[in-house]
């Protein structure tokens, strides 16, 4: 969250309400003192800020922080969001199926569902699909809804709020969701790539909150990265940023699904695990992998457990993509790069060795940067967070109102 602090005179009024919010969904269950000492706001200003924003339904003074302060002398009064204060709803339009969760400021989801897709499958099924989905979750939802996240596989035109033709997505292409969610719904809605929303996620609500200048990168059936740079969001000019999955690493390589050569992610993908878990399995190497379905997740637990040709293949991967990300490092210089991976805890902090000692070997003037490879704050909820976080983003940075 951004890091402000209000004037107790003569300052505009939803500015201060707005720090007060964030500070009291950035820090659970805090003071008034506390909040004081936060924002910067006198004493009297905060107080009347808070009783409207209690008024509102927005935040409490909840009983069982009053029943643990019960000691002699006066007690202090704690502040947490209200039950009932203003939620939001994330959409999650992924490869395999549709995800929609509501979840409140903080982007705790009390509400989800998902969807997967038929074999046969078009841009009205996808469509239909999604709309049918946040139709139920705001059916289920008893609060204040602000808006509408989608969060979606790239790439993505945030600026048109068109999902555009992701590579191997049943011919699906240009489907303008944002306006189609728009109207029927009538809540605002708003709109980027699954990575650059896991960097959002990230920024306001995970470790990254206490760095200014990082990569997100998101590791599954494709390969993105989302942006973040002096503390803001990083989707460039037209919204099209985080597609390092289609960045060439041989410009006479082989022509990728998108129309370039070369392409990250024919290189660094789950089909070139494979074909080097096979090789080395026909050359009679042991492995578990042997009449085993080849995926990334058998892949990555099998090399997780220490078998030879899956780690053999794992390392190749991550050779690949260390030389897109060394060029990521070399132009953002980035304090920390954070990997989201589907799989168990072990398998990301597997690859996020493996990286960050090929980036550091390779990366300009090492000598002179802090970097290091972690795993994503999340894990596997990062894109749903995000997408959630593309709204409350939103309130605190003032373009999103949230009381009446």
């Amino acid at each position: 969250m951004e890091n402000l602090r209000g004037s107790s005179v003569n300052d505009v009024k939803l500015q201060n309400r707005r720090l007060v919010l964030c500070t009291i969904v950035e820090r659970p269950m805090i003071s008034r003192g506390e909040i004081a000492e936060a924002t910067g706001l006198s004493k009297m200003s905060m107080s009347n800020i808070i009783g409207e924003l209690m008024q509102a339904g927005i935040v409490c003074e909840p009983a069982q922080a009053r029943a643990e302060s019960a000691s002699p002398g006066r007690r202090p009064a704690y502040l947490d969001l209200a039950d009932a204060s203003p939620c939001e709803v994330g959409v999650f339009i992924s490869r395999h199926d549709v995800q929609v969760a509501v979840g409140d400021l903080r982007t705790h989801v009390f509400w989800s569902r998902s969807a997967s897709y038929p074999e046969r499958m078009d841009e009205r099924t996808l469509v239909g699909m999604t709309l049918a989905l946040i139709r139920e979750a705001l059916a289920n939802c008893r609060r204040p809804v602000l808006g509408i996240g989608i969060a979606a596989i790239g790439p993505v035109s945030t600026q048109r709020g068109t999902l555009l033709q992701p590579a191997n997505f049943y011919g699906i292409h240009d489907v303008p969701i944002v306006r189609i969610v728009a109207e029927e719904t009538g809540y605002p809605v708003f709109f980027t790539a699954d990575s650059m929303a896991g960097a959002q996620g990230e920024k306001l609500f995970g470790e990254g909150r206490a760095h200014d200048n990082f990569l997100f990168l998101l590791l599954w059936e494709g390969i993105g990265c989302g942006v973040v740079v002096d503390g803001k969001l990083h989707a460039g000019e037209h919204g099209l940023g985080g597609e390092l999955g289609h960045t060439s690493i041989r410009f006479d390589g082989p022509v990728c699904p998108c129309g370039s050569r070369g392409c990250l992610e024919l290189y660094a993908s789950t089909a070139r695990m494979a074909e080097h878990v096979r090789a080395r399995v026909e050359a009679g190497e042991p492995s578990r992998l042997k009449d085993a379905q080849l995926n990334w997740s058998t892949i990555l637990n099998a090399a997780v457990a220490g078998d030879s040709a899956a780690r053999s293949a794992v390392e190749e991967y991550c050779d690949y993509l260390s030389c897109a990300l060394v060029n990521m490092v070399n132009v953002f210089d980035p304090e920390i790069i954070y990997i989201c991976q589907y799989e168990n805890p072990k398998a990301g902090e597997l690859l996020a060795a493996l990286l960050q000692e090929r980036v550091r070997a390779r990366m300009l003037a090492p000598d002179c940067r802090r970097m290091s490879v972690r795993c994503s704050t999340f894990g596997s909820r990062s894109v749903m967070t995000g997408a959630l976080a593309l709204v409350a983003g939103k309130v605190f940075d003032g373009t999103l109102p949230f009381m009446p």
